[in-house]
C-alpha cells in the first residue's frame, strides 16, 4: 500500500515541459475539426473521471477569454471562434476547477504566405525511435502534421494511445494540428472507430479534407477504396481551386510492390490523382521511406518509417529513391509557385529533396 501511495504521488506530481500535469489526463491536443484553422481552433483533452470543461485563452501570453462547458464528459473538446490568422494564443485547460495544463497553440497563416508541414507515419511503436522522430520533427517546427496511418499497434485499442500517441507527441500535438489517416491497424478497432473517436476532424473523418496557404489536401481511408471514395474523392478534387494539391493515405498503390494497397486503388483514385492535377501522394504501410518518378505527373511518395521496425526496400524502376536504414520523416515547404520536399533520417540528416515548381 505504501508502495502504491508513492506510485500516485509522482504521477500527481509529474511536469513536462510547458504545462502543469494531472494523473489521467490525455492531451491538450490541438484540432481544426469544422472550423477553418485561421479563425476558429478545436482543443481536446482527455480525463479519467468525468467532469466539465473550462478554457481561458489569449494572444500570447495574456489569458483574456473564457470558454465553459459544463457537460459532464472524459472527452473534452471546446471551439475557439473569433481569432486571428497567424496568431499565438496562449490556452490554460481546467476540469472540475483544477487547471490541468498551460499551453499555446498557432492559427493557420493566411493564404499568401509560406508554410511547411511534416509528415510520417507506421509509428506506433512507443519506443526510442518514435521519440527520436518525435524529437526531430519537434525541432523543425512545422505549421502541422500529417500521418500516413498505423498510430496505434497492433490493433488500434484505445488503451494504447496513451503510450503510443499523447505522450511521444505530447510537445507537437499541443500546439499544431495533427491530421491522420486510417492504417490497417488502426481499422482494426471497431473498423477505425476508435480512431476518429480520438480526433476532432473535418467532415467525417475517415475521407476529408482541408485547406492551408494555398494547398489543399485530402485524407482517404485506404482500408475502404470503393466506388463511394471515389465519388466523394472526385467532388472534393472538382470543388478546390487551390494550386497545390496533396493526398495521404496508408495503403501504397500496388504499382509499388509488394506489401501494397488492393486494385480499387489502381482502378478508383489513380485516374482522379492524375485528372485533376494532384502534386503529391503521400503512403505509408512499408516501413521504409521512397520516392517515385512522376507516374503521369503524380510523385508518390512513401514515409513509413516513423517509429516501427522497419521493412526492406526492393529498388525498381519506377523509385527514384529508396531507403530502409533510418528512421525518419518528409518535410515539406510550401512558398507561392514553390515546394521543396524533403526526407530527414531521426538524426536531423537530409538523405533526399527534389522541388516542383509551378
Amino acid at each position: 500500500m505504501a508502495m502504491r501511495r508513492f506510485v500516485l504521488g509522482f504521477l500527481a506530481i509529474l511536469v513536462f515541459v510547458g504545462c502543469r500535469s494531472s494523473a489521467g489526463l490525455l492531451g491538450p491536443m490541438v484540432q481544426v475539426g469544422r472550423t477553418d484553422g485561421k479563425t476558429g481552433m478545436v482543443i481536446v483533452w482527455r480525463t479519467d473521471e468525468v467532469g466539465d470543461s473550462r478554457l481561458d485563452y489569449g494572444p500570447f501570453p495574456h489569458y483574456t477569454d473564457s470558454v465553459y462547458d459544463s457537460s459532464l464528459v472524459t472527452y473534452h473538446a471546446v471551439t475557439l471562434k473569433d481569432l486571428r490568422p497567424g496568431t499565438r494564443y496562449s490556452y490554460r485547460i481546467s476540469t472540475n476547477g483544477k487547471v490541468l495544463a498551460e499551453k499555446f497553440f498557432y492559427t493557420n497563416k493566411s493564404n499568401l504566405e509560406p508554410f511547411t508541414f511534416a509528415v510520417f507515419g507506421d509509428s506506433g511503436s512507443g519506443d526510442d525511435h518514435q521519440d527520436k522522430v518525435a524529437r526531430q520533427v519537434e525541432e523543425q517546427a512545422p505549421d502541422f502534421i500529417l500521418h500516413t496511418g498505423d498510430l496505434i499497434y497492433y490493433s488500434g485499442k484505445d488503451r494504447k494511445y496513451s503510450e503510443q500517441f499523447y505522450h511521444p507527441y505530447r510537445d507537437l500535438i499541443s500546439r499544431i494540428p495533427f491530421f491522420p489517416s486510417m492504417g490497417n491497424h488502426d481499422y482494426k478497432s471497431n473498423e477505425g472507430q476508435t480512431m476518429l473517436d480520438n480526433f476532432v476532424l473535418p467532415g467525417n473523418g475517415r475521407n476529408y479534407s482541408f485547406d492551408y496557404g494555398n494547398a489543399h489536401f485530402i485524407a482517404l481511408d485506404s482500408n475502404r477504396a470503393n466506388k463511394e471514395s471515389a465519388v466523394w474523392l472526385e467532388a472534393d478534387l472538382a470543388a478546390t481551386q487551390q494550386k497545390w494539391k496533396i493526398v495521404f493515405f496508408h495503403h501504397p498503390p500496388p504499382f509499388t510492390g509488394t506489401h501494397s494497397g488492393d486494385e480499387n486503388i489502381t482502378d478508383l483514385w489513380m485516374p482522379l490523382f492524375v485528372k485533376y492535377k494532384v502534386d503529391i501522394v503521400f503512403c505509408g504501410h512499408k516501413h521504409l521511406y521512397s520516392r517515385s518518378r512522376p507516374v503521369n505527373g503524380v510523385v508518390y511518395i512513401i514515409e513509413g518509417v516513423g517509429g516501427k521496425r522497419r521493412y526492406n526496400f526492393t529498388p525498381a524502376p519506377h523509385w527514384a529513391y529508396g531507403d530502409d536504414d533510418h528512421w525518419g520523416f518528409g518535410w515539406t515547404a510550401i512558398n507561392g509557385n514553390e515546394l521543396v520536399f524533403s526526407h530527414f533520417t531521426d538524426e536531423g540528416k537530409i538523405l533526399d529533396s527534389f522541388t516542383i515548381r509551378k
